[in-house]
């Protein structure tokens, strides 16, 4: 299960997600609608680990995402225009 408890993120002015509480229970299909900009992948990255909400809780199967790094392994976000860091030789 997936519990997200009144979730914030902003970037400067601009707030992508903002006091957003969902849950979605186990075997459950959710699909994610919505204009450009309008927080989809703001949301999936929070969901992820990778990056850290400004106020809020995300759950996985109970367990809060920023007290145990373990949880973050249980959501995966693949972005569609991946970047990878790359060494200069």
């Amino acid at each position: 299960m997936i519990e997200i408890k009144n979730l914030t993120k902003k970037f400067d002015s601009v707030t992508a997600v903002n006091n957003m509480s969902l849950a979605i229970n186990d075997g459950s299909v959710l699909g994610l609608v919505g204009s450009n900009g309008s927080g989809k992948s703001t949301l999936l990255r929070l969901m992820s680990g990778v990056y850290d909400a400004d106020s809020g809780e995300i759950r996985i199967n109970g367990i809060t995402i920023t007290e145990c790094p373990e949880a973050k392994g249980e959501c995966f976000f693949i972005p569609d225009f991946p970047f990878f860091t790359t060494t200069a030789r």
